[in-house]
């Protein structure tokens, strides 16, 4: 299972980088990518007019995934551990990380946040 991150799904929608495009039509195929709700707002909260009705065609194929209760105990078991190592994240990167840590699933991202999240153990990548 992996939750696509918004860095990468903008990528795919502006067809800018052909690898991207290609693993993610991979990913879809083998029925891989599930979607947190907020990805999904993220991005079409920044959809043009133009472009808004294909995003939500293309995500409605997907899994979604809410945050649980346990999302948000899991995220403030990690505020203290963060600010411990002198992190801060932001709660939508929290919340992203923490669903994609509580389904076992890797994160495919470029957000540099989330690096450093897998170096305190709160998210796996896909590498």
């Amino acid at each position: 299972m992996i939750v696509v991150d918004t860095s990468i799904w903008i990528e795919y929608f502006r067809g800018s980088r052909s690898d991207i495009v290609e693993k993610i039509h991979m990913y879809l195929d083998e029925d891989q990518i599930v979607l947190p709700v907020l990805v999904k707002l993220e991005i079409l909260a920044g959809c043009s007019k133009k472009n808004f009705a294909e995003v939500k065609r293309t995500f409605s194929a997907l899994p979604l995934l809410y945050p649980e209760y346990s999302t948000w105990e899991k995220i403030e078991e990690w505020l203290p551990l963060a600010i411990g190592h002198g992190e801060n994240f932001s709660i939508p990167d929290l919340i992203i990380a923490a669903i994609a840590q509580e389904r076992q699933a890797f994160l495919w991202t470029q957000d540099g946040d989330y690096k450093r999240m897998e170096k305190l153990r709160f998210v796996k990548l896909l590498k």
